[in-house]
């Protein structure tokens, strides 16, 4: 059709044409260029924008599912209990109810350390403890609940899920500071201890596939004293967690840390429990000294590469008014996380004592995250009146409450929530803000 114009027609037309194909290639480039820089305003702005998820102190004792004619095998697990915490001292004799119908274990009542103490554990169908109670003299308080480890799970699981279907909030990844198993004598590797195979179940098998970002998983724990009770091979936490390697961790190196956008994780460990100081760093792998070493370089490295926090975790406090206590001063990080006060926002998490707490010490916040599930004491020891104020409970008298801890990093900024369940309450859930509320 075009071969039967005129000649100056079909110029025209190919120089129309032409210029038609500048003109679109040129409005495409502008919008490439205007979507390609509004996605990179979009990336900017949530680069270093993310969250996670913070709990310990978990696991729950004495799993028996033992009928009366399985008699011995309950005593043999009271012996391993009892001769953990009462530090070799004499055993006294326990007592056990079972269903007169059925023969299985309804109750096991535990004498205290002190005269007029006794715990009473009593039991459901599938052999795990219900519910404590701790008794002294007329006075008796609960101290575990089995629906509050229930509802960390449940709801850690739920949060992670979340955010990792949302894509841009909500937690990608968990901590833990410890505590996740009570012991190995019942079993020491994943497929063979009952306290693995129930954390793998109910919550591990949960959380979503892969890891955010760069990072393998969603799991990052570190040892408590109970993951190293009979099982000072650590079999079941390394089969538990393999991908712990790729950052550092074995048998014979048990810390760990990697980097997550602007801030540096780091993963200690405090070692196992000295029965007659169980608030002492003890027999760590490696030792305390070269762990410092390791902080030092770590922290270093962070601070080169302007990095904007650095989140430690490890088993025992390094501040703590509840349980065991702190740390001693001659096993206790703060005199050098202190010296970086001024160069890296620093926030440690803890356990060990069953508890939450939260302090602010020279720069540095300080949490007790050990309202995971495991049975609480609920007092508070008597410190020096110098020593720094918890934050959390301020004085008060504290309660039984299971929580776990959701940390937002914007940027430098930094906010911490307390989602907590008070079972003894008229309204048991709620949400309290830590930092920048309480602490900042």
């Amino acid at each position: 059709m075009l071969n039967s114009l005129p000649g100056r027609f079909r110029r025209s037309l190919g120089q129309l044409f032409i210029v038609f194909l500048m003109v679109a290639f040129l409005f495409g480039s502008i919008s490439t260029f205007l979507v390609i820089a509004s996605r990179a305003g979009e990336v900017e702005s949530t680069e270093e924008n993310y969250s996670f998820v913070v709990f310990g102190d978990s696991r729950i004792p004495a799993y028996a599912p033992y009928d009366k004619t399985n008699k011995d095998k309950l005593d043999e697990l009271i012996h391993a209990v009892t001769r953990y915490a009462y530090a070799g001292k004499e055993e006294s004799p326990y007592k056990a109810v079972f269903n007169p119908h059925t023969l299985q274990l309804e109750r096991i009542e535990l004498p205290g350390e002190a005269e007029g103490q006794s715990r009473v554990i009593t039991y459901g169908r599938d052999g795990w403890p219900d519910v404590f109670v701790d008794r002294q003299g007329d006075y008796a308080q609960v101290g575990l609940l089995a629906e509050g480890q229930e509802w960390v799970y449940d709801n850690v699981v739920r949060e992670v899920k979340e955010g990792v279907s949302d894509g841009k909030d909500g937690p990608g990844f968990v901590l833990h500071t410890g505590d996740i198993v009570y012991f190995g004598f019942q079993g020491k590797g994943a497929e063979e201890s009952p306290y693995w195979q129930d954390f793998n179940k109910r919550f591990l098998s949960r959380l979503p596939d892969g890891g955010p970002a760069d990072l393998s998983a969603r799991f990052f724990p570190v040892l408590g004293n109970h993951e190293t009770w009979g099982d000072k091979n650590i079999v079941g936490f390394r089969e538990m967690f393999p991908y712990l390697s790729q950052y550092g961790f074995s048998l014979d190196h048990r810390v760990y840390n990697f980097d997550y956008k602007n801030s540096r994780f780091i993963f200690l460990d405090s070692g196992i429990m000295d029965p007659d100081a169980p608030a002492d760093w003890y027999k760590s792998t490696p030792s305390y000294e070269k762990q410092m070493e390791y902080l030092v370089t770590w922290l270093d490295e962070a601070v080169a590469n302007n990095m904007d926090h650095a989140f430690l975790t490890l088993h025992y406090p390094v501040f703590s008014r509840s349980g065991f206590g702190p740390l001693p001063p001659e096993h206790n990080p703060h005199s050098l996380l202190k010296s970086y006060a001024d160069e890296i926002d620093i926030t440690v998490f803890t356990g060990h004592n069953h508890a939450t707490e939260a302090y602010k010490v020279d720069g540095i916040r300080y949490f007790v995250a050990g309202g995971g599930g495991g049975e609480q004491g609920l007092s508070s020891n008597q410190m020096p009146e110098n020593y720094p104020e918890d934050l959390y409970w301020r004085g008060g008298r504290q309660k039984l409450e299971y929580n776990y801890l959701v940390v937002e990093v914007e940027g430098e900024d930094l906010t911490v929530t307390v989602k907590r369940f008070r079972p003894n309450e008229l309204k048991p859930y709620s949400q309290v803000n830590l930092v920048p509320d309480c602490m900042d």
